[in-house]
């Protein structure tokens, strides 16, 4: 269901415009089917645990969602970079020329961002190597969950990577509303499900 879903709203965003367009539109929304489905894996543990009050270690589910959150977020890389790796795009994010993607602030920042996405994609395709059976057994349970940790800084790069790059393509309504609320209502679901963890070990 997971595949259909993903490849129905690719090949939405490829074909529902003009062809030279379509590059932008395919990394336009596998960046946000990457964050919406990243989202959901990183709810499921909270989730538990605020129901049983003990952390959850390895779900089918959350397992999918996160495959399948790296997929599509290393797909939205691949996408961007044919994008932005443009002349036009290049000369504008990398090599700062006079008029800076981002008016009024250091220049860093747009580049700074491009490089989380990649430091994203990288951490995206390890988390990829280790959703399997065998890296559980050979890792070990306490080492893989904690090797699983590495989520939350992909996460946390991505929501980074996200807000700067809706101020440079100037999307700064309900995208970046969403990107930021939903954000934080993840933030606080986990920080709540750690206070509940606690209670209940002692």
């Amino acid at each position: 269901m997971l595949l259909l879903a993903c490849l129905a709203v690719a090949a939405a965003a490829w074909y529902g415009g003009a062809a030279s367009t379509a590059l932008d539109r395919l990394s336009l929304v596998t960046a946000w089917l990457c964050f919406g489905l990243l989202v959901a894996a990183l709810a499921l543990g909270p989730r538990n645990a605020l129901r049983t009050g003990r952390p959850l270690l390895n779900s089918a589910l959350r397992r999918d969602l996160g495959i399948w959150a790296g997929l599509t977020g290393l797909a939205h890389l691949v996408a961007a970079t044919g994008e932005v790796m443009r002349p036009a795009y290049f000369t504008r994010y990398i090599t700062g020329p006079a008029g800076p993607p981002m008016p009024g602030w250091p220049g860093w920042l747009a580049n700074s961002s491009i490089v989380a996405g990649y430091v994203v994609g990288i951490l995206l395709l390890v988390l990829l190597l280790l959703s399997n059976n065998a890296s559980l057994s050979r890792l070990g349970p306490a080492r893989w969950k904690r090797l699983q940790g590495l989520s939350t800084w992909a996460f946390a790069l991505t929501v980074a990577h996200g807000v700067v790059f809706q101020v440079i393509e100037r999307r700064t309504g309900g995208w970046l509303a969403g990107l930021v609320v939903v954000s934080a209502g993840i933030l606080a679901l986990r920080s709540r499900a750690r206070r509940a963890v606690l209670a209940g070990s002692r």
